[in-house]
């Protein structure tokens, strides 16, 4: 019986030594491609729980368009935990996103826009790491850019 036992423990070790280890993902950057129309029904319930899912730190939505505050907040957005900043341009849209990222004040940040290159995600993701937040980024396939609430 010893030696049974002996082997089943010999037999778990060799297969918990053949199965893939699990990492921690490293990346704070979700990407979003939304199709046109969308927006609004794929972001809102997302938004909702990300604004009810922390109330320490701002979820943070950031977009050269004007969001519609009172659309957010009648979906469940709890009010006192969302900062949304509107700006004039996708370069100011990009260094907003930075600044949120990395001051450690938003527990996610939600940017709308195009697709960026490498290294500039590379950028945000050290701001993201160093601020201790997340970022989505969403963009919106066939269509110009919408609002987060409408």
């Amino acid at each position: 019986m010893a030696i049974a036992l002996q082997n089943n423990n010999s037999a778990r070790a060799a297969l918990a030594a053949q199965e893939p280890k699990t990492c921690t993902p490293t990346s704070r950057i979700t990407e979003l491609v939304i199709p046109k129309g969308d927006q609004q029904s794929m972001l809102l319930p997302m938004i909702c729980f990300l604004g009810n899912n922390n109330q320490r730190q701002w979820l943070t939505l950031i977009s050269v368009r004007s969001s519609q505050q009172h659309t957010l907040k009648s979906q469940g957005v709890n009010a006192q935990t969302l900062r949304v900043i509107q700006a004039s341009s996708h370069n100011d849209v990009l260094w907003m996103t930075w600044e949120a990222l990395s001051n450690g004040t938003s527990h996610t940040v939600v940017a709308e826009l195009p697709p960026q290159p490498k290294d500039v995600l590379k950028e945000l993701e050290r701001a993201a790491h160093e601020g201790n937040s997340r970022l989505i980024l969403v963009s919106q396939r066939g269509h110009e850019f919408g609002n987060f609430g409408g």
